[in-house]
């Protein structure tokens, strides 16, 4: 099960709001910057999003994995889904996609091809949280959402467990939308782009 607290950040000023706080937690600012493409697949009478299943390929700096994963809904800022993540050995997109394709019928014999959906492209960048009772993952992400009728500029914040115990994870997350005044996040990326198909 993955567990993600997610705040809706207005505009890239906005994440700033995380260092100061970082700091006077007693945390390093241990940063990673990435370059996220993914891409959400379905049939096209859309059965996966009506069994409220995600199917998506993602292009990470230059490695690629197919993601499958369930619907998640936000309950005061918290996202929980189970998530299941293949690591793929493609090079080219054009070897990740027929890896996709493979799966999709595969899992899938009944359904059609997969067709695309939509695109989210991601800057995303991420600060490890790291103490004795607890590890996880500040994801700063600054997105492009490319969808059949729209492109739509969307910022978020999302804090991930990686590991430890859930009360100090849970403080940790209020701790942060406390002291940056942040809003929780009502909506995810996923589902504002699924609006505009």
């Amino acid at each position: 099960m993955e567990l993600e607290y997610k705040w809706r950040i207005t505009a890239p000023r906005d994440f700033k709001k995380f260092d100061g706080v970082l700091r006077g937690l007693g945390f390093k600012k241990n940063a990673a910057r990435l370059l996220i493409t993914d891409t959400y697949f379905d049939d096209r009478a859309g059965a996966l999003r009506a069994q409220k299943i995600a199917l998506r390929l993602r292009r990470v700096n230059c490695g690629y994995q197919i993601t499958l994963k369930n619907a998640s809904e936000i309950k005061n800022g918290l996202a929980r889904r189970r998530e299941n993540t293949l690591a793929l050995n493609a090079q080219t997109s054009a070897g990740a996609r027929a890896c996709l394709r493979g799966l999709f019928s595969g899992l899938w014999p009944h359904l059609g091809a997969p067709q695309k959906l939509f695109t989210i492209k991601n800057k995303r960048k991420i600060i490890l949280l790291e103490n004795k009772i607890l590890k996880a993952e500040l994801a700063l992400d600054n997105c492009d959402i490319i969808t059949p009728r729209k492109k739509i500029k969307f910022y978020e914040a999302e804090l991930e467990l990686i590991s430890g115990r859930r009360a100090a994870f849970d403080a940790l997350a209020k701790e942060l939308g406390v002291k940056t005044g942040l809003a929780p996040a009502v909506k995810s990326k996923v589902a504002t782009a699924a609006e505009y198909l």
